[in-house]
């Protein structure tokens, strides 16, 4: 007889229902900044709770101009938590200074509550981001993640969903930590 089985994913999803209002929000405002279906978004979430968490601000500003520089289409969206809430301005700021006219890759749309941030997310064709609560709002859509780990264990800091979605952990660890 078995006692115990192992939890499965596709069977009990972490889930978020869609917001209906959060998505016109945010359609709304990417579309108020010329984000358009020709604009492959990637959403970068760049803090977490706690700052050992946090990969440091040159890596993430090295990250987004490598990106946009790969493909101009592409838009580029940063977020940040209340426990960090000037980083993603910062990193932004950083970057569009070293894009100079390709820096409208790197668009300011503000902030978003969780609702809006699930509704971005989903739009999105990935997002980056460490461990933190956003990582795993963003498990609760189809978007392909990658999750920015150490010193965490991806083991216990992965977002619990379907193996059917993309999820890949990098050990992001720094000497600068």
């Amino acid at each position: 007889r078995v006692l115990f089985r192992s939890p499965d994913a596709a069977r009990y999803p972490l889930e978020m229902a869609p917001d209906a209002p959060a998505a016109a929000s945010v359609d709304s405002r990417l579309r108020d900044a010329g984000i358009g279906s020709a604009h492959p978004l990637i959403v970068i979430h760049v803090s977490a709770g706690n700052p050992f968490r946090r990969w440091p601000r040159a890596s993430f500003e090295a990250l987004v101009t490598t990106l946009a520089r790969r493909d101009p289409s592409r838009r580029i969206i940063l977020t940040s938590g209340p426990s960090d809430a000037a980083a993603a301005k910062e990193i932004a700021d950083a970057a569009r200074r070293v894009l100079g006219p390709m820096g409208t890759a790197v668009p300011d749309v503000g902030e978003f509550d969780l609702a809006e941030l699930r509704a971005l997310v989903s739009r999105a064709a990935v997002y980056i981001g460490g461990d933190s609560g956003p990582l795993h709002v963003a498990g609760t859509t189809g978007t392909p993640i990658i999750a920015l780990l150490g010193p965490t264990l991806a083991e216990r800091s992965m977002p619990w969903r379907d193996a059917r979605w993309f999820a890949e952990a990098v050990d992001a660890r720094s000497e600068e930590h």
